[in-house]
């Protein structure tokens, strides 16, 4: 599920958008795709007119609110776009979408380059706190790596317009996209608890 934070008062509430399976069971079944087409392609199914924080499923953090402190960087900064990001070993780049920083403020990215071709050890960790706009990007984006509409390709076109910055956060973030991770992100949470 897509989050939009929907409340500009200082509340500080958040509104969660309807999934695309609840859409199509109330009747609008433009929003469902058989097919996988990439990350842009799926966040682009859930189009607001509103900043969207997007919270990948198969990414949990643990240690700290991410998506709380994404907020506040981007308060920060104007309401700028802001990725929440973890390093990586260099070994590992070839499988995230990598920074090209000056600060914290994006410069570039590249999705999922050769180690040897990568930016930095800045990797993109689930989070996105992106302006409306990135919509539009992601309509008229074409297919990249994989043949996949890419959200990392829309928000490098995004970036010659708008500022966007990286938020490294202090937690642990627990890759349960595959068993592994999954048992492992369960360990962590019980260690927590």
């Amino acid at each position: 599920m897509d989050i939009n934070e929907g409340d500009n008062s200082s509340s500080g509430a958040w509104h969660a958008l309807p999934s695309c399976d609840a859409r199509r069971s109330e009747g609008d079944a433009s929003d469902w795709r058989e097919e996988q087409k990439g990350l842009g392609h799926a966040v682009l199914q859930a189009e607001i007119d509103d900043d969207a924080l997007i919270l990948l499923g198969d990414a949990l953090v643990i240690g700290c609110c991410a998506a709380k402190e994404m907020v506040e960087v981007s308060k920060r900064h104007g309401g700028a776009a802001v990725i929440g990001c973890e390093r990586v070993p260099k070994e590992k780049v070839s499988r995230y979408g990598i920074m090209k920083l000056e600060g914290d403020r994006i410069v570039d990215m590249v999705e999922k380059p050769a180690p040897e071709e990568a930016p930095s050890d800045i990797a993109v960790a689930g989070r996105y706190l992106l302006p409306a706009a990135i919509f539009g990007y992601l309509k008229t984006q074409t297919p990249g790596k994989g043949g996949e509409i890419q959200l990392t390709d829309a928000i490098r076109r995004m970036l010659s317009e708008r500022d966007a910055y990286a938020y490294v956060y202090p937690g642990k973030r627990q890759d349960i996209g595959n068993p592994d991770g999954y048992f492992a992100a369960l360990e962590a949470y019980r260690g927590n608890s």
